[in-house]
């Protein structure tokens, strides 16, 4: 079904027809219902769905007002028994990142908790308020990087006083990811740990 949809509905609100969400949701009313779209020829963004049993005849219509993706870049972290730290990724999202953990923890066997952490730029010159992440006590004091050889880098913020950390990166080597300098808002104090970035490949 394609037609020119009323002036009421065209807003100005982002929508983005490759959203995860509503392509999922696509397949999954096809398969009960028929399925018509109505597209604004204008820029051929989706606005409104009729969805029909097939067996009625009933029918509803929605309105496709606005979108949000989960694009922001996270990686894994993984603490081993001994809490040794090690990071996966990047991933394009934090559902992404939380979704790799089963998979991790089935291709190794010394992994006692995972956490996502959301990646910062090394050009980030500040880390905002909400770049620190919680986690529990006993590891935030002992957590410790792990010597392994990794194809990239992470710089690993640790607070341990707070119980906090964030993440920096990718950096290309150890070596870079060391030298990254803190932003003059982090506490000298909080520990600048080097932190073994694998790709989901490396653990396939």
């Amino acid at each position: 079904m394609k037609t020119e949809t009323p002036n009421v509905l065209d807003t100005q609100h982002h929508f983005d027809p490759d959203n995860r969400a509503y392509t999922r949701f696509l397949t999954v009313a096809s398969e009960h219902f028929d399925v018509g779209q109505w597209i604004r020829d204008a820029d051929q963004r989706p606005v409104m769905m009729t969805m029909t049993d097939v067996a009625s005849g009933d029918s509803f219509t929605v309105a496709l007002m606005d979108s949000v993706e989960d694009t922001s870049t996270h990686v894994l972290t993984a603490f081993d028994l001994d809490c040794q730290i090690t990071a996966h990724g990047p991933f394009g999202g934090e559902n992404a990142a939380v979704s790799y953990a089963p998979h991790l923890v089935m291709a190794r066997g010394d992994i006692a908790a995972t956490r996502s952490l959301r990646l910062h730029s090394p050009d980030v010159t500040a880390l905002p308020a909400d770049a620190w992440t919680a986690m529990p006590p006993e590891i935030a004091e002992a957590a410790y990087p792990a010597l392994v050889d990794a194809p990239a880098a992470i710089a690993v913020l640790f607070d341990r006083q707070r119980h906090l950390f964030c993440a920096v990166g990718p950096f290309p080597a150890d070596a870079s990811a060391a030298d990254w300098p803190l932003p003059t808002d982090v506490d000298p104090q909080v520990a600048h740990l080097v932190v073994a970035l694998f790709t989901a490949q490396d653990n396939a």
